[in-house]
């Protein structure tokens, strides 16, 4: 997660050395408005831009709380003059009535818009169709005030520890004692689900409530009082809290100086800010999921704003941008879930199973049966066991240890398929250090960072440990693991400076493969099947083909792999160019006559297919816009447009590649296929490409129809030509 300012306000000046502390704030439900208490004024902002529309002067002392309604057509405040204010979101008066105390806190009822307001000696309950205020006594001082969802419960926070659930007339239902003060709480907006299971879809949803004490824990309650989970301890006093939209996370402020992101069961995440004083009030921004927000379109959920404001009083504005961590081996493709969770994916059969770290999950790699998991101080090593479930019986031994693992399967595993039952492993890796990119291969964990490599065994214990280092002179900006066997796997690199480099776990010495013309950072790298091939997309989005030469190759470069990854011999049969599209399901049948007449070499002399040699090869840096080969490869390919690309893993010249919302397949010298499809190519097996959309990953098969269209229109030339020939011989 990452946290960008989008506008910042450094507040009021002091007055006679006293700050104009930020008491409170709140968005509209639109998002669009921003309401904030400060001194003895509301500021109106401008959500998105943060410019001041309104400073309303209603109040006489310190506006302490402030509140919108459910639909954003106005909101309340309340502070120490004892009058409570209804606005409109333009800035114009309503309504005011007043108590007999300084007002705490006001809040509305999200289901009937009824407002309650708090105070040292009672809370009022007002809504539109009463003509008075209905008042009730309290004690001692209520500090916290929330509404449940459905808008039958208030809860109360007072100074004493007390937390009062009463219904939405005012009597009291039921009493949680704590030994601090509450001072803040928010109702959870997805509620708890009890009863959850396969035999009954349509689960009960209870109504949570979040409460900030200040013995500096969080901890949570049902509408009855029952505690929900233990309390966790933040080790600071919480000031504020605010439930995102969803209901998945929560934003706490308080006297560590930070607006910290944690998950729906308090597990601290990151901080979103660092400020110089205590964080008063935070507040997440009500955001819309977007259509397909959770479904096959794969368009991620509107990226959300928080408010912070501060006791010095500046009041600030964060946009948080949730990256997608994620990781794709062959068939198997790894994502985080909810900030805490992996979720491993099957493609082929559609597979899943999740595993629940219950820590913040930082990074993720695949690698065969391996899978590796960083978390803020440690990276956990999961493998597959072997088999598709638990040996065992229920209650036994190893069933147990398979819950404990925290791996559960959304999928019944009987009946044979792939295994989907990962195992975490004993050893851990303990690190703290930064991590740009993590991969895992059989033995080992490797971590790059900006200009360095670690490489560590999987019973190092500690990263500081390593068993080998490689350190550069240039940043890398993309790995990825090369194949070979355990011990030896190869790593493939594309640096800053245009390098592609190569290097094996078990040798500290790396291979430049090539460098791109005029030292163009390499933003991704990929190899083909046989390994004779790479493609690279620089920083100016082009994507190129290199042919790597043979040590016997012209002027001697040494371009090759090492022979632990040499590519496997292959017989003269095997050199025939793979049967794809049409040809590939019509069979072997006439297939040699038609690659003829569509292989303009085919029928050449020795002459003829040296001089189209020499026109394909000018043809070729022509199409490369006079980009000349480099660092001992050959350009074959050369194009514009691209940001990622992947070669298929059968066949050895075929790649695609995507950029400005078209995908493109190119085939050896074969013309370009290219169509509109979104997202970006990650992976290419056999006739799939796997498109990343969102945070979404799509499984597609270009443009199935169309080829089986043409198929059948030359079954249909073909079947015209044999009646042709039969009225001839009839003739």
């Amino acid at each position: 997660m990452r946290s960008t300012v989008n506008w910042e306000d450094p507040g009021l000046p002091e007055r006679d050395g006293v700050q104009n502390s930020v008491q409170d704030l709140d968005f509209s439900r639109d998002g669009e408005i921003l309401v904030v208490a400060v001194a003895n004024l509301v500021l109106i902002y401008d959500a998105k831009e943060g410019d001041l529309l309104h400073r309303l002067r209603g109040h006489k002392d310190t506006v302490y709380s402030v509140a919108f309604v459910r639909d954003g057509t106005r909101f309340a405040s309340g502070g120490a003059d004892k009058t409570v204010i209804i606005w409109t979101r333009k800035g114009d008066g309503i309504l005011k009535y007043t108590h007999n105390d300084s007002i705490q806190k006001v809040c509305y009822n999200p289901s009937t818009d009824q407002l309650a307001s708090c105070t040292a000696q009672d809370f009022g309950l007002w809504s539109k169709e009463q003509k008075s205020v209905a008042k009730h006594k309290v004690f001692p001082r209520v500090l916290s005030s929330a509404w449940s969802n459905d808008g039958k419960y208030l809860a109360l926070g007072h100074e004493n520890g007390k937390i009062s659930i009463r219904d939405n007339k005012g009597a009291e239902k039921h009493v949680v004692e704590r030994n601090a003060p509450i001072w803040c709480m928010a109702w959870a907006p997805n509620g708890l689900s009890v009863g959850s299971s396969g035999s009954n879809p349509n689960p009960e949803v209870l109504e949570l409530l979040a409460v900030g004490c200040w013995d500096q824990t969080l901890s949570f309650y049902q509408a009855t009082g029952v505690q929900h989970l233990k309390d966790r301890k933040l080790h600071f006093y919480p000031c504020s809290l605010s439930y995102f939209s969803d209901g998945e996370y929560i934003v706490i402020g308080g006297s560590d100086r930070r607006a910290t992101l944690c998950t729906k069961e308090a597990v601290r995440l990151c901080a979103i800010c660092d400020k110089k004083d205590w964080v008063w009030s935070v507040c997440a921004q009500p955001y819309p999921v977007l259509d397909g927000g959770n479904g096959d379109t794969g368009k991620a959920k509107a990226s959300p704003m928080v408010a912070v404001g501060c006791y010095g009083g500046s009041i600030s504005v964060y946009t948080l941008n949730f990256s997608l961590v994620h990781g794709l081996h062959q068939d198997r493709y790894a994502y985080r879930s909810n900030m805490t969770d992996v979720v491993v994916s099957h493609l082929p059969t559609d597979r899943k199973v999740k595993i629940k770290c219950r820590d913040y999950v930082k990074k993720i790699a695949l690698y065969n049966d391996r899978l590796a998991v960083q978390l803020p101080d440690r990276i956990n090593i999961w493998e597959l066991s072997g088999n598709g479930a638990p040996e065992g019986p229920p209650g036994s031994n190893a069933a147990a240890s398979a819950v404990r693992g925290g791996a559960t399967s959304t999928r019944d595993v009987k009946g044979g398929g792939p295994d989907m039952h990962y195992r975490m492993r004993k050893e851990k890796i303990y690190t703290t250090t930064p991590c740009n990119q993590l991969l895992i291969v059989a033995n080992h964990i490797v971590i790059a960072q900006e200009r360095k490599l670690m490489l560590c065994n999987f019973s190092c214990g500690d990263a500081r440990r390593k068993e080998r280092e490689w350190n550069f002179d240039s940043d890398i900006k993309f790995i990825r693991t090369n194949g070979g066997p355990a011990g030896r796997e190869g790593l493939l690199l594309g640096m800053a400076d245009g390098r592609v480099l190569k290097t094996y776990v078990d040798n500290p010495f790396p291979i430049q493969l090539l460098k791109t013309p005029n030292s163009k950072a390499v933003e991704c790298v990929a190899m083909s099947y046989n390994r004779s091939k790479v493609a690279v997309v620089d920083e100016d989005h082009r994507v190129i083909v290199y042919e790597l030469r043979s040590e016997a190759g012209e002027g001697g470069a040494t371009a090759t792999a090492a022979p632990a990854m040499k590519a496997p011999v292959r017989s003269e049969a095997a050199e025939e160019p793979a049967l794809i599209g049409r040809a590939g399901r019509r069979g072997q049948k006439g297939v040699k006559k038609e690659l003829a007449s569509a292989d303009p070499m085919a029928n050449m002399t020795n002459d003829d297919a040296l001089k189209s040699d020499v026109e394909l090869s000018a043809a070729m840096k022509a199409a490369a816009s006079n980009v000349q080969s480099a660092g001992g490869g050959r350009i074959l390919f050369s194009e514009p447009n691209a940001v990622h690309v992947a070669f298929n893993d059968e066949i050895d010249g075929m790649l695609a590649y995507n950029g400005n919302g078209v995908l493109s397949i190119k085939t050896g010298n074969y013309p370009t296929h290219h169509q509109q499809m979104e997202g970006a190519v990650v992976g290419f097996s056999q006739s799939k490409i796997y498109m990343l959309v969102g945070d979404k990953l799509h499984v597609e098969d270009p443009e199935p129809e169309e080829e089986e269209a043409e198929e059948e229109e030359e079954e249909g030339e073909g079947k015209e030509a044999d009646e042709a020939k039969k009225k001839k011989k009839g003739k």
